[in-house]
């Protein structure tokens, strides 16, 4: 029996020419036909102005990135951030929100209180 060559490529890649780390700060978002909207953002406070006498400003939100997700990679980044989640916190302890989402809040509809139930539960 001959072995047939594989042909299938390495894959490869490398950093786009744009490539940054940001920590954002906060994030925004939406939904629209076809895709899932999140832009994240970090906060810049003027430290300068104050030391030479100006009025102090309240923080600048600058918007560094803005990601449109597929209905699918949307779900798929969901449960890849939710088992590093529960990893991080089963190492590190819980992680502590200022707003707190709470699965039982009556302002949440049901069938996302019933998917976030079915997350926590697969992850």
């Amino acid at each position: 029996m001959v072995e047939e060559p594989n042909i299938a490529e390495t894959p490869t890649g490398h950093k786009s020419e744009s490539y940054r780390e940001i920590t954002p700060d906060a994030f925004w978002g939406y939904i629209r036909s076809g895709h899932i909207e999140a832009t994240f953002f970090t906060t810049q406070l003027d430290t300068i102005g104050p030391m030479i006498g100006s009025k102090p400003k309240g923080p600048e939100f600058i918007a560094e990135i803005n990601i449109k997700f597929t209905p699918q990679i949307a779900k798929q980044f969901t449960l890849w951030a939710l088992e590093r989640l529960v990893a991080y916190e089963r190492i590190y302890g819980k992680i502590v929100l200022d707003q707190e989402v709470d699965p039982t809040n009556s302002s949440i509809p049901e069938d996302v209180k019933s998917k976030f139930e079915e997350l926590l539960k697969t992850a």
